[in-house]
């Protein structure tokens, strides 16, 4: 899968970054009490700074370093390609990394097939969203249930919503879009059974101007808020200059646009990769355990940003609160939709 989306606030320093690959050791931080540190390596296919899939992750990690959980190394921009992949694994491999986490679908199969069965003693990680893979024994994979987070968006859009009607745009039909669109769009009928949703794929992870055409279709079409996955840029544009709503993608987005980013889902991948380095240090890590964090655990969240310009209603925002808690302790799960029933 490819994770191209680049961000707002950042085009300028993306655009120069993107024409190089680099490699970053983050400084060290707390000794985390005299506990050894888990050596880890993430592999990015994009620029660090992207402020979305690739900066969450990066910043993440860098977190725990300045925790002191981990002992971190990171290569940025360096393609989606096995080609590219492989060589940068490897390196870490032989360098004494304990941990090599590659953070997209596409390194899926150089992990399973290539780097990790050469590499036995060196534990891989890949973002395989909980897919099921043949692998060997030292790789895992971790999930992104950003559906849950789109369910307690779904609210707050039909809460902010005057026209009755939300959008919904995605790079790709595929079963993490599709779930975050029907996750939105089951949220937003708790508020609201007869709300309306127009969803929209591109068929790619990075073109600003059709992001941005397909948000101005949607916006005519009187959708107010609209919900994305992995296509930021355009439709943040859009919202601004429509003074209208979005929820934003992975990373908290509200400085974009204050006034029009209503929410974030937000994944929190500090958590996540934390429970894969304990895994690691405490010498349990399961061959192809997913790493399945969501709101429950603390690695999706959906925080309000007060500065939107039109609130959700108060009924909207008790259902809200209602729900997360019931995510929380369990009592209420978010609906898994990956693909449509045609």
């Amino acid at each position: 899968m490819r994770r191209a989306a680049i961000g707002l606030v950042v085009l300028v320093l993306v655009g120069a970054a993107c024409s190089n690959k680099s490699t970053t050791s983050p400084g060290g931080g707390a000794t985390g009490g005299g506990a050894k540190k888990v050596k880890v390596a993430l592999i990015l296919p994009n620029v660090k700074n992207d402020f979305t899939w690739n900066q969450q992750a990066y910043e993440g990690a860098v977190k725990l370093q300045q925790s002191g959980v981990i002992d971190l190394q990171v290569s940025d921009n360096v393609g989606q390609d096995a080609s590219s992949f492989i060589p940068v694994a490897e390196r870490y491999a032989q360098s004494g990394v304990q941990l090599i986490v590659g953070h997209t679908f596409d390194y899926g199969q150089p992990i399973l097939k290539s780097v990790a069965p050469k590499y036995p003693k060196v534990d891989f990680v890949w973002a395989g969203s909980g897919v099921k893979e043949d692998t060997t024994s030292n790789v895992g994979d971790y999930a992104q249930p950003f559906y849950q987070g789109s369910y307690l968006a779904g609210i707050l859009m039909a809460g902010a919503s005057t026209t009755g009607k939300i959008g919904g745009i995605a790079g790709f039909d595929i079963p993490a879009c599709h779930a975050m669109m029907e996750g939105f769009r089951a949220g937003a009928k708790l508020v609201n059974p007869n709300i309306q949703m127009v969803v929209t794929y591109l068929g790619t992870w990075y073109d600003p101007a059709k992001e941005k055409e397909a948000a101005f279709a949607q916006y005519d079409q009187r959708a107010d808020v609209i919900g994305i996955c992995g296509t930021p840029t355009g439709v943040i544009e859009a919202a601004k200059e429509r003074n209208l709503g979005v929820v934003g993608y992975v990373h908290d987005q509200s400085s974009a646009s204050p006034a029009n980013v209503l929410t974030s889902v937000v994944w929190n991948f500090d958590v996540v990769l934390k429970a894969m380095a304990q895994d690691v240090a405490d010498g349990t890590f399961q061959p192809g355990k997913v790493y399945d964090l969501g709101v429950k655990e603390g690695g999706i969240s959906v925080p309000i940003n007060s500065a939107f310009h039109n609130a959700p209603t108060q009924a909207a925002l008790d259902i809200y609160n209602k729900t997360l808690a019931g995510l929380k302790d369990g009592s209420i799960k978010a609906p898994y939709v990956p693909r449509g029933t045609a």
